[in-house]
């Protein structure tokens, strides 16, 4: 991994975050309280996943992050929520509540790519502007193709009346020059114009958050994408360390990224803190990360080739936390089986757009959309309740655009049971095995008998004879990933 030989002088400006705790946070969110045209932030992170967020004891060494923490105490954690394998699929899936396989999104787009998220989608912003609601985008973007003359605009184009950030991974750029790329020298857009800058990326996207939070009519839906703990690895200012002389320049890899997973949760403290009480009390505040932990921030028990761009546990199945207005409950958990394409549902019911008969303003579309989510708002009411579905499904796919493609995975869970189905010589890692099939009973996590959630286990189909129960699950996801497939083509 790059990671940066030097750190720039820490920046005047920017006093070290006080982060928050569960009863100040408790005491500003507005938990228990009705949802009624309040505002959205949706906050997420890069590369961050279950395993290093320790308020969901995924790993017995996780980073701190007191304010996801503080978060979670102070709203309600899912404890069974899924993304797409990678980042591009994962935030195309939120914004439309669509599956990727719908747009030909199948993995991170690329710097050179052509193909990008559809105009045709209709994002969240699009479906909130219908209820009154402005939008800003702070942070990463991500989903547009690289090669199109508007690329810069994309945001705008789908929605925003804001955008303040990269328009992808940091080492990408529009201009040339200036390497390398780091957290400190990167490409900013401001609303589609491209200036270099040298304020510390995770810090800037909390400043130009707290900016949209003061420029957006009330109610507004903020969306706030950090980049990290997205490589180039680095050694952050010492202000977001808790331990500087922890942390070197030359630190290893696991400890430059876990420094990286603390800097951005203490920066989320930061933006929390800065958003003003009345504002806050009347803004649901949803967390999320757009896939798992990549395999150099994954150590034992767990194990770094299952983790970011696959389709196993320690690659999809991510935090989410929800607290403020329309949350019943503080310090809740609930264990509904849900995804990212949930989301825009979700707020769609909260602000009162019935789906069913919701058609843009502009005539563009004379059908309802086709959405692969469900509302959470019962979830969200009772955290005892379940989802209707009966599994869940995430995959990934190259090149993007139309099929067919080079390789796939695709992982199917339900209840206790998880099916992976890997086509294509990159995903088995075996030219003379093009297609495989792999079955897993998962656990719970329980640190007393080494027993974690994110790791499956052995494949089941590699372990003799399958029982009745595991052969009857094996046929029932393998036959749901099929339908799921075949309901949801390509469509453009």
């Amino acid at each position: 991994m790059l990671a940066l030989a030097c750190t720039p002088a820490e920046p005047k400006t920017h006093p070290t975050p006080d982060f928050p705790t569960c009863p100040e946070l408790s005491e500003r969110l507005a938990v228990g309280s009705h949802f009624d045209r309040s505002n959205i932030l949706v906050i997420l992170t890069d590369d961050i996943g279950l395993d290093q967020t320790a308020a969901w004891y995924e790993h017995p060494s996780a980073p701190a992050t007191p304010t996801l923490s503080a978060l979670a105490c102070a709203g309600m954690r899912f404890d069974r929520a899924y993304s797409q394998p990678t980042c591009s699929p994962s935030r195309a899936t939120f914004l439309t509540g669509r599956l990727p396989s719908r747009y030909g999104i199948g993995r991170w787009l690329s710097d050179t790519g052509r193909w990008g998220l559809p105009l045709d989608e209709i994002t969240l912003p699009e479906l909130l502007s219908d209820a009154g609601y402005s939008a800003g985008l702070a942070g990463k973007w991500h989903l547009g193709a690289a090669t199109d003359p508007e690329a810069a605009r994309h945001p705008l184009d789908q929605g925003f009346a804001y955008h303040r950030g990269s328009f992808s991974n940091l080492t990408f750029a529009f201009g040339t020059g200036h390497t390398p790329r780091t957290y400190w020298d990167w490409e900013r857009l401001e609303d589609g114009e491209a200036a270099w800058t040298d304020t510390y990326n995770i810090t800037a996207t909390t400043d130009d958050a707290l900016e949209l939070v003061d420029l957006l009519p009330e109610p507004f839906f903020l969306y706030v994408a950090y980049n990290s703990a997205h490589e180039p690895l680095h050694r952050p200012p010492n202000r977001l360390l808790l331990d500087p002389s922890a942390v070197s320049a030359d630190s290893e890899d696991l400890v430059l990224y876990q420094a990286m997973v603390t800097a951005t949760d203490l920066e989320i403290g930061r933006l929390l803190d800065g958003i003003d009480d009345d504002i806050l009390q009347d803004t649901l505040v949803v967390y999320l990360s757009d896939n798992g932990s990549p395999r150099w921030g994954i150590t034992a028990p767990l194990d770094p080739n299952r983790g970011k761009g696959t389709a196993y546990e320690g690659g999809v199945h991510v935090p989410f936390i929800a607290a403020g207005p329309g949350v019943s409950t503080a310090g809740s958990r609930s264990d509904a089986l849900v995804h990212f394409a949930d989301l825009f549902p979700t707020f769609a019911e909260l602000a009162d757009i019935d789906l069913s008969t919701w058609l843009p303003a502009d005539g563009s579309r004379d059908l309802p959309l086709a959405l692969d989510g469900e509302s959470l708002v019962g979830v969200l009411t009772d955290p005892t309740t379940p989802t209707h579905r009966s599994f869940v499904m995430s995959s990934a796919f190259h090149p993007a655009g139309e099929p067919p493609y080079s390789w796939t995975r695709r992982t199917v869970v339900a209840d206790h049971w998880k099916y992976v189905l890997l086509e294509g010589e990159e995903s088995t890692l075996d030219p003379d095995e093009l297609v495989r099939e792999e079955l897993f009973e998962m656990v719970e996590t329980d640190p007393e008998v080494d027993a974690w959630t994110l790791y499956e286990g052995l494949d089941l189909l590699n372990q003799g004879e399958l029982s009745a129960e595991a052969q009857a699950a094996l046929e029932e996801l393998s036959r749901a990933m099929d339908r799921e497939l075949a309901a949801r083509p390509f469509e453009y």
